[in-house]
């Protein structure tokens, strides 16, 4: 579990998942001949784009209610 005190530690984590998400995308255009690599590697994308996805979700909210 990612516990974070405030909003700008949910936008730096998010920041960090999406760098590394970079590094796994890089990865798999890296190796075209090497499947497990490549397999590996695009679930990786995949896993932080949905946690990239959630954590936006999060942070959109309580912007939100910080502004009302």
């Amino acid at each position: 579990m990612i516990q974070a005190n405030s909003l700008r530690e949910l936008v730096k984590v998010r920041d960090r998942l999406d760098a590394w998400k970079e590094t796994a995308q890089r990865s798999v255009e890296a190796n075209p001949n090497h499947p497990a690599i490549r397999i590996r590697n695009s679930n990786l994308v995949t896993n932080y784009e949905a946690l990239i996805k959630q954590l936006n979700a999060v942070i959109e909210e309580e912007t939100a209610r910080m502004w009302t």
